[in-house]
C-alpha cells in the first residue's frame, strides 16, 4: 500500500497540490488570469446533498487555460507502509492500482525524477463516473513531452528524440495524479477569456480517491478463479444473472493487484481427464463440455506458467470429438483467443 486516502492521518502532508502551470509557454496570454483565477484544492470531502460529510478526500477544482494543469503529488520516500514505510522500491513491482471515482473526465498518474532537469511520465486513464479500479502496469508510462511532439506532426525522428532513455523505476522521486484540460474530449472554440472561465464542460474536474497501491511483480500465477461463462445453460434471466455474478467475481479478482488466471470451463463431467484434446478460447464461443479432472490439471499447469499471468480463457473439449471419447488422440490444442486479458 502506498496510500489510503482515507486512513493515514499525514495524507495532506504528504500529498500537496503541485504548483499549477500551463503546459504550452506560448500560452502565456493566460498566465495572469491563471495565476488569479485557477482553483485547485485537496482535502477532507464535504457535504453530500442531504448534509452527510464524505470520508474519501477530494481533488478538484478549474483550470483556467486549455493547456492547464492541476495535480497533487508525493515523495516516493513519505509514502510505504510497515516495513516499506519511506523505502518504497518501484523495480519491484509492475505497476501502479488506484481506487477512485472520478466526474468522468479523463486523469493521469504521473511518475518524476528528481532535480529541475528531471523528466514525467505520464499513464492516462478514463473515469466513469462511479467507483472502480484502476490498474496501471509501468509499460504504459511515457514521457510528458511525447504527446506534445507528436501531436505538433513531429516525425518518428521528433518522436524518438522526446522519448530520451527508458524510465528507470530505481530513480523516480516523486508520484502524483494530474487533471489536464487539453485531454478532454469536449470541442472547444475560441472564446473571450471570461467565457473561458465561466465554462467548466472541459476545465473543471473532481476525482475522489481511496488508495493507490502497488502491483506485485512475478512470473507465475498468484490465485486461480475458476469462473462460468454459462455454457451450460438456456438463454434466459437465470442464465445472464449468473453470468453477471461470475463476471463481477473476476472483476474483483483482476483489480486485487495480485497474479491472476480466470478459467471458464465448459459443462463439467464426472470422468477420467487426460484422454481428449482441449481447446482455449476467448469470447464465450465454447460448446463442449469437459471433465472435473482435465480443469484441476489445467489450473495445477496455469499456477506455473508464466503465459497464463494475468489471462482469462475458455477451456473445452476439442470440437468434434464426442461426449464418449474418440477424438483420435489424445494431443491437447491451444487453438483461437490469443492472449487478451481484457475480456
Amino acid at each position: 500500500m502506498l496510500t489510503n486516502f482515507v486512513t493515514h492521518k499525514d495524507v495532506f502532508v504528504d500529498w500537496t497540490v503541485d504548483e499549477t502551470r500551463l503546459v504550452d509557454p506560448a500560452d502565456g496570454r493566460w498566465q495572469a488570469a491563471a495565476e488569479v483565477a485557477q482553483r485547485v484544492n485537496f482535502g477532507p470531502g464535504g457535504e453530500d446533498e442531504d448534509g452527510v460529510v464524505q470520508k474519501f478526500p477530494k481533488f478538484d477544482g478549474f483550470v483556467f487555460s486549455k493547456t492547464g494543469v492541476a495535480q497533487i503529488s508525493a515523495a516516493l520516500d513519505d509514502l510505504g507502509s510497515g516495513d516499506t514505510r519511506g523505502n518504497v522500491e518501484l523495480r519491484k513491482f509492475d505497476g501502479v492500482l488506484l481506487r477512485l471515482k472520478g466526474d468522468g473526465k479523463r486523469f493521469s498518474v504521473s511518475l518524476r525524477e528528481p532535480g529541475v532537469e528531471g523528466r514525467t511520465f505520464i499513464a492516462p486513464f478514463a473515469t466513469t463516473g462511479k467507483w472502480q479500479i484502476v490498474r496501471i502496469p509501468f509499460s504504459q508510462f511515457r514521457p510528458e513531452v511525447f504527446n506534445r511532439v507528436y501531436n505538433a506532426g513531429g516525425d518518428s525522428k521528433d518522436t524518438d528524440a522526446a522519448l530520451g532513455s527508458p524510465m528507470d523505476l530505481s530513480t523516480l522521486e516523486r508520484i502524483g495524479v494530474r487533471f489536464e484540460a487539453r485531454n478532454q474530449s469536449a470541442k472547444r472554440q475560441n472564446t473571450a477569456w471570461m467565457d473561458e472561465l465561466n465554462s467548466s464542460s472541459s476545465n473543471s474536474f473532481g476525482l475522489e480517491l481511496e488508495y493507490v497501491k502497488l502491483i506485485p511483480k512475478g512470473d507465475e500465477t498468484d490465485f486461480i478463479l475458476v469462473s462460468c461463462g454459462g455454457a451450460h445453460m438456456e438463454e434466459g434471466e437465470d442464465r445472464d444473472k449468473l453470468v453477471a455474478s461470475k463476471r463481477s467475481g473476476e472483476k474483483i479478482v483482476r483489480n486485487s493487484g495480485l497474479g491472476y488466471t480466470v478459467v471458464r470451463p465448459g459443462t463439467l463431467l464426472e470422468e477420467p481427464g487426460g484422454s481428449k484434446a482441449l481447446v482455449f478460447d476467448q469470447g464465450n464461443r465454447i460448446t463442449m463440455p469437459i471433465s472435473c479432472a482435465d480443469v484441476a490439471d489445467v489450473c495445477l499447469r496455469a499456477l506455473h506458467d508464466p503465459q497464463a499471468r494475468n489471462k482469462s480463457f475458455d477451456v473445452c473439449y476439442e470440437y468434434g470429438n464426442d461426449v464418449d471419447g474418440n477424438n483420435g488422440g489424445d494431443e491437447k490444442n491451444a487453438q483461437g483467443g490469443g492472449a487478451s486479458d481484457k475480456y
